[in-house]
């Protein structure tokens, strides 16, 4: 009687559940995309920076 009590809250509880799960593992890939691509960023720059230094040097030279 008690398994079956549990199953049916189980049952009625199972979209609320997967949905929150759903958003839950969006927010986490969202969260990830962007910290990812602000890593790229920040190499991006200091590459364009060296690269930038670079010239400079040759060209006073």
């Amino acid at each position: 009687m008690e398994q079956l009590l549990y199953f049916l809250i189980g049952f009625l509880l199972w979209p609320f559940l997967e949905k929150c799960r759903d958003e839950l593992f969006s927010y986490i890939l969202d969260r990830v995309k962007k910290k990812l691509s602000a890593k790229s960023k920040i190499s991006k720059k200091r590459k364009k920076k060296h690269k930038s230094k670079k010239r400079k040097h040759n060209k006073g030279r």
